[in-house]
C-alpha cells in the first residue's frame, strides 16, 4: 500500500514540484505556494459541490431535521425514515463532507511528505 502511495501520488506531486522549480520560478518558497494553489484549483469542484451541499442543509435540512426529531421522538424508525426523505427531498447527501475529507487527505499528505524531502538531490 504505501508502495502505491508512493507511486501514485507522492511522486507525481514532486515531479510537479521540480517541474514548476526548474521551469516557472526558481525560488522553492513561491514553487511550493503555485503547486499548493494548483492542487486547491483542481480540488475547486469538489470545495464546491461541499460548500454548496452544506449552505442547503443548513438553511433548509437542519430546520427540518429538528422538527422531525421533535415530531417522531418516540419512533427512531420513523424519524430515520423521515430524515431521509428530506434529504432525498433536498438531493444532498449527509455523508457529503466526508468525501472531500475522504479525498483530499490523501492528497494533502502526500503533498506534507514532499515537503518533507531533501530537494537538495532532486531540484538541479
Amino acid at each position: 500500500m504505501g508502495h502505491l502511495f508512493n507511486t501514485f501520488l507522492i511522486q507525481p506531486l514532486l515531479n510537479l514540484l521540480i517541474v514548476v522549480y526548474n521551469g516557472i520560478v526558481p525560488d522553492l518558497g513561491v514553487a511550493i505556494i503555485l503547486v499548493t494553489l494548483l492542487i486547491r484549483f483542481v480540488l475547486l469542484p469538489l470545495f464546491y459541490k461541499s460548500a454548496k451541499d452544506q449552505t442547503v442543509i443548513q438553511k433548509y435540512v437542519t430546520p427540518k431535521i429538528k422538527e422531525l426529531q421533535q415530531k417522531h421522538k418516540d419512533d427512531k424508525e420513523r424519524q430515520v425514515k423521515e430524515m431521509m426523505a428530506v434529504y432525498k427531498e433536498h438531493k444532498v447527501s449527509p455523508f457529503s463532507g466526508f468525501l472531500l475529507i475522504i479525498i483530499q487527505l490523501p492528497i494533502l499528505i502526500a503533498l506534507y511528505r514532499v515537503f518533507l524531502m531533501d530537494f537538495s538531490k532532486n531540484l538541479s
